[in-house]
């Protein structure tokens, strides 16, 4: 009897629904409200509800321009507002679909209104994937639902989803990532040194011995490129063949073959030849000034120093990192050995500052119920007296 009664209350639910990704549950006692436009019903906390309005005016102000950008306009998406975080993020996710983004502008934050940023940026990607419900990929739908249009998105790699939506941000505003000399500066500098040329698989896949830019640098390099070398609707055409014929696997290796007559690799390489050309002729007419270094310890691996201040003495203080070790702070003395002062806990490294023989940056603390709560906790060292101190809990 009971298992008649099971099968009765499984086939007569009408409406299932799952939550199939989650980044964590924000705190019980906010208040939600929602917004309807156009084009997003934005779901927001109630103290929230100043920037919600504005947020949604941005994402309506782009809506056009972004979209056609790639020739497709997507179809209304719900977008949720998290600003009880101080770790500032953004992402799409397809199942069930919508924008999911944290409001906090970024420590290391450039000259870009944060929720500017966030709407010109994800909204690119709501774009991209929504662009593929056409030819064979809306058939999935019916089996699939939503996540067969998100196994499809799956097929079109992340170089090309992160590198489109850098170059959105940079296209249709007066600011963006790519105007940034420092998102340029890790490629610059491998191209110019003695061993640049990194496979693609290797540019792309990552290296537990070398230090290879992410994928958001190299590909916004490799989208802009390929607009300007074969066309502005290069990836337009491309995001179509995929959603057409994604049973061929491989569909984005053979439409890059149909548009352009290159591969993923050789549009890779074709990218950085160019560049470097471009930065050589740049680097020819400049006079570099003279410069000595430091730090003479003897490194293993790629090893990174930042934040140098000077200090009493001839000694510098720094920030270490690198691939096989854990981020530090050392003071480096006049004669380049290096000394280890502290081991800070989880922290953003663009909040570090050195004055009067004190360092200050500061430390994330999570909440330990609420996922999607975090703290931006300061902290305080004093070289002197060798001891840290927490500043604010």
């Amino acid at each position: 009897m009971r298992y008649f009664l099971a099968c009765i209350v499984i086939f007569t639910m009408t409406d299932l629904h799952g939550q199939f990704f989650s980044r964590g549950e924000d705190p019980s006692n906010l208040k939600w409200k929602q917004i309807r436009s156009d084009h997003f019903r934005v779901i927001f906390p109630e103290d929230f509800s100043e920037g919600a309005q504005r947020f949604t005016g941005i994402l309506e102000k782009y809506y056009e321009n972004s979209s056609d950008q790639l020739g497709h306009r997507p179809r209304p998406i719900q977008v949720v507002i998290h600003n009880h975080s101080v770790v500032s993020n953004g992402f799409l996710a397809w199942a069930p679909k919508r924008m999911e983004v944290v409001t906090t502008p970024h420590a290391d934050a450039y000259a870009q209104d944060a929720l500017e940023h966030l709407a010109l940026h994800e909204f690119r990607h709501v774009v991209q994937v929504d662009k593929l419900n056409q030819g064979f990929t809306s058939f999935l739908r019916v089996p699939f639902g939503q996540g067969g249009t998100g196994a499809v998105a799956g097929l079109l790699p992340f170089w090309f989803l992160e590198g489109d939506a850098v170059d959105a941000e940079t296209r249709l505003s007066l600011s963006g990532r790519g105007r940034l000399p420092s998102w340029e500066m890790e490629i610059k500098a491998l191209l110019a040194g003695n061993d640049p040329n990194f496979s693609y698989e290797k540019a792309f896949m990552g290296s537990y011995r070398d230090f290879v830019p992410n994928h958001y640098k190299y590909g916004y390099q490799m989208v802009a490129h390929a607009r300007e070398r074969y066309g502005q609707g290069i990836w337009d055409s491309l995001v179509d063949y995929t959603a057409q014929k994604p049973f061929i696997l491989y569909p984005f290796y053979f439409g890059l073959k149909k548009y352009a007559g290159s591969s993923k690799s050789g549009l890779y390489e074709e990218t950085l030849s160019t560049l470097s050309a471009h930065w050589a002729e740049q680097a020819a007419s400049r006079k570099l000034t003279p410069s000595v270094s430091r730090n003479n310890t003897a490194k293993k691996h790629y090893t990174n120093y930042k934040f140098g201040r000077y200090l009493p003495g001839g000694r510098i203080f720094a920030q270490k990192s690198g691939i096989d070790q854990i981020d530090e702070y050392i003071i480096i003395d006049s004669l380049g050995g290096e000394e280890r002062i502290l081991r800070p806990g989880f922290y953003d490294p663009a909040n570090i500052s050195v004055s009067g023989g004190v360092v200050a940056w500061t430390e994330i603390q999570r909440d330990i119920r609420w996922q999607r709560r975090s703290y931006s906790v300061i902290k305080l060292y004093y070289l002197d007296r060798e001891t840290e101190r927490t500043l604010t809990r």
